[in-house]
């Protein structure tokens, strides 16, 4: 995708930005859950995985953005942040520079697998608005102010 992602309509009805002409009429619009589902199988055995799943699907929920088409794509989410921590520990234990077979120096596997796992993550992360970044082009609710002029202009 080049350039800015769009906005979501729910969202520009919110900041009262959305104008008719720029909207879908049959834009798909799943429901929100309305209560917070189990983590999936794929997650079980997976402490870490599973708490990031409780935190997560409960935020989300308060915000009315849990959605079951969002399921498995959030599951995702949790593997790569248990991931980039397990990377994290085994990092801890075993420092970044280990010995090859051959007995030189080289970069601990890990940190490979817990950068990739935290740029997956934060890839995710963005589309949720999970990051501070992120939040910054998500509102809340606060609707504009409209004056008689733009009211009459259709704007």
């Amino acid at each position: 995708m080049i350039g800015r992602p769009n906005t979501p309509t729910e969202l520009k009805r919110l900041q009262g930005t959305a104008r008719s002409d720029r909207v879908l009429p049959d834009q798909m619009a799943p429901e929100p859950l309305q209560t917070l589902p189990s983590p999936p199988e794929q997650l079980e055995g997976n402490a870490l995985a599973k708490q990031v799943w409780y935190e997560t699907t409960a935020a989300l929920e308060a915000l009315k953005m849990l959605t079951v088409v969002d399921m498995r794509l959030l599951a995702t989410y949790c593997a790569e942040v248990s991931r980039y921590w397990k990377a994290q520990e085994q990092l801890a234990l075993e420092g970044e520079v280990i010995t090859s077979h051959n007995g030189y120096p080289m970069p601990n596997p890990w940190m490979g697998i817990g950068n990739q796992a935290l740029d997956r993550a934060l890839k995710i992360a963005g589309q949720y608005g999970f990051t501070p970044s992120a939040r910054t082009r998500i509102g809340m609710g606060q609707v504009k102010e409209r004056d008689e002029f733009e009211e009459a202009m259709g704007l």
